[in-house]
């Protein structure tokens, strides 16, 4: 009975060891994938959310009776007309893709497949060499329209609970104060572009549209100037889906 007893408690075969492994690491490479993936939906969904409230917050301030605020959110168009030099002037595609520094040429206007916009605020979604708005600052700078363009965004701050961001400046440049709290974008895997290849998420883009004047809310990239990646809100692009 003794023998017996001792022969049951030998424990695991090294083969034993190795099939569970085996099982481990076969389980393993079947779970992460997934799990990988629920995280990027989740941060995409975040993000969406993130785009929403920005959205929001430019439709409250557009229709707020603050008549500077909406002479702001109109300059672009009515201080620089058609100029193709406006300071980050972009195109965007009806999917959902822009690409910076451009205009969609009149065919792709014609067949509805593109759009010209202009940006009007932007924020710096991550943190990139030790520097970063964690609100939203105007596009034009001091003296070409920014302290009109500025009136939008400290309408828009306002009706964010964002106060205290104000009106902030640094030189000739209008940005923002700061604050705890910021806009973060969650994504940050690289997205083809339709200029610049492969680039990552580092900013929040408020565009307005040269067809309709409304708002869209895009990520984007700064190189010089910022340029758009891709739509969030409204009808998010397939990348943020």
């Amino acid at each position: 009975m003794k023998r017996a007893i001792l022969k049951q408690d030998k424990g695991f075969s090294l083969v034993e060891l190795i099939i569970v492994i085996a099982i481990m690491a076969i389980l393993a490479a079947a779970i992460v994938p997934a799990v990988v993936q629920y995280i990027d939906k989740s941060r995409k969904a975040m993000d969406v959310q993130t785009a929403q409230v920005i959205y929001n917050a430019c439709e409250l301030a557009m229709t707020s009776g603050n008549d500077a605020a909406y002479e702001g959110w109109d300059v672009c168009v009515t201080k620089y007309g058609n100029h193709s030099n406006y300071p980050g002037r972009a195109y965007g595609t009806r999917d959902g893709y822009g690409k910076g520094d451009a205009s969609a040429n009149s065919g792709d206007i014609a067949n509805g497949t593109a759009y010209n916009m202009r940006p009007v605020a932007w924020c710096r979604g991550v943190n990139v060499n030790n520097w970063q708005n964690t609100l939203f600052k105007s596009t034009i700078d001091t003296g070409r329209g920014g302290n009109e363009q500025r009136a939008f965004t400290d309408e828009m701050l306002v009706c964010m609970a964002q106060d205290g961001a104000r009106g902030g400046h640094t030189g000739n440049r209008n940005y923002d104060g700061e604050t705890d709290i910021g806009f973060k974008s969650k994504f940050r895997k690289g997205i083809q572009t339709l200029g610049d290849g492969v680039q990552y998420p580092e900013c929040w883009i408020i565009y307005r549209r040269d067809d309709n004047g409304f708002p869209e809310v895009w990520v984007g990239y700064k190189r010089g100037s910022i340029k758009p990646i891709c739509r969030i809100f409204p009808e998010p692009a397939k990348d943020f889906k």
